[in-house]
C-alpha cells in the first residue's frame, strides 16, 4: 500500500477528515473542472481535542454526510489526518543504492522504533547537502500508521465505496495549486504553503510543483481560541466567535524576523482572480531583490555552515512521538464586551506560530542556498480570519494571498452541497480539492 496513475476523465469522490470539519468534494472534467456536490460536517467543539474520538464519529458520520448530496461513481480518495502523520526532514547517505522508500523505512526503525510493515511511507528526495565534509541526500519523509489508512478504507466500504487514494494533507495541498504552476518558468518560482487549521498548521515549500519541505505545527485556531477564553474567560465556543472578529491580535512588529537586508513587499490579498488567472505577474514592485553576490568558495562555506545550523535545529525541536495507531454564534452587543475584546493580546502564541514559520524559512534557505520565498499562499479554515492573515505575512514581511482552491472551478446554481456555501469564497477547501487530483494508485 502507498501513497497514492490519475484518471483526467473522472474524479474520485475525495474526503478530507479535518479537525474542524470533515469535508467531501467531487469534481468532473478538467480546464475546466465543474463542482459535483460538497458536503461538510462541522465537529462538535467537544471532539475538537480529542483526536479518537473525533475520528471515530467522522467514520461513524461519513455514509449519512454522503447520502443524498450528488455524489456518484464507487471511488474515493481520503486524507490522512496530519495528527496521524509523521513528517520529517532525513539526511541519508548519498552512496546508498538501496531504493529510498526502503532506506527511510529503516531510518525510522533506527530512530522512531516504528516497525516498517505497520507504516505507510512516502518519500521525497529533496537535493544533497554537505554535512560534516560528507555528501548526504535531503529528503522528507511522510508516514502514517497502516492501521488508520485501513480504517478509513473499512469505513468506505459501509458507504459502498472503494478506495483509491490515501495521502497526506502536505501533498493534496501542492496538488490543489498545479493549475498556477503550470508554467516552464513556475519551476524556479519559490512558494511558501500556509494551511492553518483548527487542529494544526502545515507548511510546504515548493520549487514549481516540486515539494522541497513540509512540517506540521501544532499551533492553530484551537490554540488561539483556548488562549482568547482564558484571556475573557468564556468557553472555548464563544471565545472563537469573538476572535474572528477581531482586527488585530497583536501589535505588529517593527521588525521582520527574515534575514535582514532582504525587504519584501507585505501585504495580504484575497486570491480569488488570481486563482482564475494562474498567477500574479513576473515582474513588480513586489518582487524581491536579487540575492547578493558573493565568491563560490564562499557561498559553499556559508552554505555548509548555514545547512548544519538549520539542521541542528531541526533536530533540536523533532517532534519524536509515535505515530497514533455547528458552531454556535455569539453576539456582541455590549459595549464593554467590545472593548473587552479588543483587549485580547495573543502575541505570545502567534510569535510561537511565526518563529517556527521563520525556522522553516531559514532550514529552507540552509538546503538552497540564494534560493528565497517569493510569495505565500493561505489557506484552511482559519484563514478567514483576515487579522490573522496579515499579522503572519507582515511579520514574515512577504508578499502573501489568500487563496479560495474552488474559485476557477465551474459551478451549476443547483450545484447539491450540504452545509458549504458556494457563493463565498472557501480557502479551508485546498487538502479537498487537492484530494481529487492525486494519484489514484491503492
Amino acid at each position: 500500500m502507498a501513497f497514492g496513475v490519475h484518471n483526467n476523465a473522472s474524479h474520485p469522490i475525495a474526503i478530507e477528515f479535518g479537525v474542524g470539519a470533515l469535508k467531501a468534494l467531487q469534481i468532473e472534467g478538467d480546464n475546466p473542472s465543474t463542482i459535483v456536490a460538497a458536503a461538510r460536517l462541522e465537529t462538535p467543539d467537544e471532539l475538537r481535542t480529542n483526536n479518537a474520538l473525533r475520528f471515530q464519529f467522522q467514520v461513524d458520520a461519513l455514509p449519512k454526510l454522503l447520502k443524498g448530496v450528488g455524489f456518484h461513481g464507487k471511488r474515493a480518495v481520503v486524507s490522512i489526518p496530519s495528527w496521524a502523520t509523521l513528517v520529517m526532514h532525513m539526511q541519508l547517505q548519498a552512496a546508498d543504492n538501496a531504493p529510498l522508500t526502503s532506506q527511510v523505512k529503516a531510518q525510522l526503525q533506527v530512530q522512531m522504533g516504528y516497525e516498517p510493515s505497520q507504516v505507510v511511507v512516502r518519500a521525497f528526495d529533496v537535493a544533497e547537502v554537505n554535512r560534516g565534509g560528507t555528501l548526504k541526500r535531503e529528503v522528507i519523509c511522510i508516514a502514517a500508521g497502516r492501521d488508520i489508512v485501513l480504517r478509513q478504507a473499512q469505513a468506505l466500504r459501509q458507504c459502498k465505496l472503494e478506495i483509491v487514494g490515501a495521502h497526506a494533507e502536505h501533498i493534496a495541498l501542492l496538488r490543489a495549486f498545479d493549475r498556477i504552476t503550470s508554467r516552464e518558468s513556475d519551476t524556479n518560482l519559490v512558494t511558501l504553503y500556509l494551511d492553518i487549521g483548527a487542529g494544526s498548521t502545515k507548511i510546504a515549500i515548493a520549487h514549481g510543483r516540486d515539494l522541497v519541505f513540509a512540517k506540521t505545527i501544532n499551533i492553530a485556531g484551537q490554540t488561539l481560541d483556548e488562549a482568547t477564553a482564558k484571556k475573557l474567560k468564556c468557553d472555548v465556543s464563544q471565545a472563537r466567535a469573538q476572535r474572528i472578529l477581531l482586527e488585530q491580535l497583536a501589535p505588529f512588529p517593527e521588525k521582520a524576523v527574515i534575514e535582514p537586508g532582504e525587504p519584501r513587499a507585505d501585504g495580504v490579498a484575497l486570491m480569488n482572480a488570481g486563482m482564475r488567472h494562474a498567477v500574479a505577474p513576473e515582474t513588480g514592485p513586489g518582487e524581491p531583490s536579487a540575492p547578493r553576490a558573493v565568491t563560490e568558495d564562499a557561498e559553499m562555506e556559508e552554505a555548509e555552515q548555514a545547512v548544519a545550523t538549520a539542521i541542528a535545529e531541526e533536530d533540536d525541536r523533532r517532534d519524536s512521538a509515535p505515530i497514533p495507531s455547528s458552531t454556535p454564534s455569539v453576539q456582541i452587543s455590549t459595549p464593554d464586551r467590545v472593548k473587552k475584546e479588543l483587549e485580547v493580546d495573543l502575541s505570545e502564541e502567534l510569535d510561537t506560530l511565526t518563529d517556527e514559520v521563520a525556522m522553516c524559512l531559514r532550514y529552507h534557505g540552509a538546503v538552497f542556498p540564494g534560493k528565497r520565498v517569493d510569495r505565500a499562499l493561505f489557506v484552511g479554515g482559519e484563514t478567514r480570519h483576515r487579522a490573522l492573515c496579515e499579522h503572519i505575512a507582515r511579520t514574515l514581511s512577504l508578499p502573501a494571498r489568500i487563496a479560495d482552491p474552488l474559485a476557477h472551478l465551474s459551478r451549476q446554481d443547483n450545484t447539491p452541497t450540504r452545509c458549504v456555501d458556494l457563493t463565498q469564497a472557501q480557502p479551508g477547501w485546498a487538502v479537498a480539492y487537492g484530494l481529487g487530483l492525486c494519484p489514484q494508485d491503492l
